[in-house]
C-alpha cells in the first residue's frame, strides 16, 4: 500500500512558517487577542485569487503541547470575505507557555452555492497568523494585532 506524504508536507511546511515567523510567540503578554483575514473562493481559500466567501466560520484555535486543540474564538466572514476574532483576556489562557502556534481554521467542505472549489474537500483550511502590531489600552491592557496571510489545506484536524 502506497503512504501519501502528502498530509504530513502540509503540517511540515506549516510548522516551519511558523518558525520562521512566530505567529503568537508574544502572545503570552497580551491581553487581548485581534485576528483578522479574508476568505475567498479558491483551491486553498487565500485571496486574491476568487471572490470573498461570505458568511463562512473561521475558529482561532491553538495547540497545547499535549496534543490537545483549544478553540479560542470564532466569527463569520462578512459579505466581503473579511472576519475579525476578537479574544479578551487571554493572558491567563496563553500565560502557561505551554501553546504552540495558533491557526485561523475553516471545516470543509463548504456548501456549493458558497464555493465549487472548496465543496469536495475534506478537512480543513488553515492559515497562520502573522503579528501586524500592539496597542496599549487604558481599558484592556495589551492587545496584539495579528493578520492571516494565506491558507493551506491540510487533512489533518487543525
Amino acid at each position: 500500500m502506497a503512504y501519501n506524504k502528502a498530509p504530513a508536507f502540509t503540517v511540515m511546511a506549516l510548522i516551519l512558517l511558523a518558525a520562521a515567523n512566530p505567529p503568537l510567540a508574544h502572545a503570552q503578554s497580551f491581553n487581548q487577542i485581534n485576528a483578522v483575514g479574508q476568505v475567498c473562493c479558491t483551491a486553498t481559500g487565500s485571496c486574491p485569487g476568487g471572490p470573498p466567501i461570505p458568511g463562512v466560520v473561521v475558529s482561532l484555535n491553538c495547540s497545547r503541547l499535549v496534543g490537545a486543540t483549544v478553540t479560542l474564538g470564532q466569527a463569520t466572514t462578512n459579505a466581503t470575505g473579511f472576519f475579525n476574532i476578537s479574544v479578551p483576556n487571554t493572558l491567563g489562557i496563553l500565560a502557561s507557555g505551554n501553546i504552540l502556534p495558533c491557526v485561523i481554521a475553516i471545516k470543509l467542505p463548504l456548501n456549493q452555492t458558497i464555493c465549487p472549489l472548496l465543496n469536495t474537500a475534506t478537512g480543513t483550511v488553515a492559515g497562520l497568523l502573522t503579528f501586524v502590531n500592539s496597542l496599549l489600552s487604558s481599558l484592556v491592557g495589551l492587545i496584539g494585532n495579528f493578520a492571516v496571510l494565506g491558507f493551506l489545506k491540510v487533512t489533518l484536524p487543525v
